[in-house]
């Protein structure tokens, strides 16, 4: 995938938390509390972070990398599920100081 794709999945990531829905999954619930991530810290990642990589899964939905700052200022990443790019699923969170990626979430 080239560049300009990733910069239009960036546009419908930020359209979905403007106007669509997001959901927490347990896990990323529980790794968010593991590794000091709030809500906040997601969506700044999510909202000023760059799309690295990008699955397309079919159906319409695809799984997304995100790789940004928190608020305080310290890489993390965001692993995603975008369906019809109306709705996006919060997969996990990694932090850098955490960045042990299971492969299951290697997009």
């Amino acid at each position: 995938m080239t560049g300009s794709l990733f910069k239009e999945y960036e546009i419908v990531i930020r359209e979905i938390i403007n106007n669509g829905k997001v959901i927490f999954t347990a896990h990323a619930k529980e790794r968010m509390g593991i590794r000091g991530y709030t809500t906040h810290d997601v969506f700044h990642i999510l909202s000023y972070g760059s799309v690295k990589n990008v699955t397309d899964k079919g159906n319409d939905k695809c799984v997304c990398k995100i790789q940004g700052n928190d608020i305080e200022g310290d890489e993390g990443i965001i692993i995603i599920e975008i369906r019809k790019k109306a709705k996006m699923i919060i997969i996990t969170a990694v932090s850098y100081t955490h960045l042990t990626l299971p492969t299951i979430y290697s997009v």
